[in-house]
């Protein structure tokens, strides 16, 4: 059987504050995830992630 593809079709647009917005730039950058919209689909699900690495001379 073919397993049906999850796509992503909807779209959201939040605005925020300079403030807000480099406040959430800097925690994803000390995050593991590499894209920005995945971060912030975890945050808004709620899904757990992992805020730093052990190593992180890599």
């Amino acid at each position: 059987m073919k397993s049906k593809k999850n796509n992503r079709d909807k779209c959201y647009a939040v605005r925020l504050t300079a403030g807000e917005q480099e406040l959430l730039l800097k925690n994803f950058s000390g995050t593991t995830q590499t894209k920005f919209s995945d971060y912030a689909r975890a945050i808004l699900l709620g899904k757990p992630m992992i805020a730093a690495v052990r190593n992180q001379s890599l």
